[in-house]
């Protein structure tokens, strides 16, 4: 069994969110654990990093590509992509992609300027560029 890896976390979230402005905070976690459905899936903190370099371009991406193309970069078998979550409606994979989204558009990293597509912020470009 992975040993969980300390990460130090200081991500600025609006106060409404996170309620921690600017303090950094420890999280353990297992980069690819198995869980309840029994296959070594990455959670939602592995995908953040690996979200923001496929958008580094600067160019609008569509969230579905994006999905698929994190799903081979993390190597995932045809059925940990589709595995769904409990309540047999959407797949895993993408509902912790769609989580890692989120957490990075609160955060100012990412724009959603139209239903299904990312693109990074001016934010992002500074940062990552």
């Amino acid at each position: 069994m992975e040993t969980p890896i300390k990460i130090r976390a200081s991500v600025r979230l609006r106060d409404e969110v996170s309620g921690l402005r600017g303090q950094a905070s420890t999280i353990n976690y297992h980069p690819r654990s198995r869980g309840e459905h029994g296959l070594l899936i990455p959670d939602f903190l592995s995908i953040l990093l690996p979200l923001m370099r496929l958008c580094a371009d600067g160019k609008e991406h569509a969230i579905s590509e994006t999905t698929e193309t994190l799903a081979d970069q993390f190597t995932l078998s045809d059925d940990e992509r589709k595995a769904l979550l409990p309540s047999g409606v959407q797949a895993v994979f993408r509902d912790l992609v769609a989580w890692a989204k989120s957490h990075l558009k609160m955060a100012g990293l990412l724009e959603a300027p139209k239903r299904g597509i990312i693109r990074p912020s001016s934010k992002a470009v500074k940062r990552v560029g």
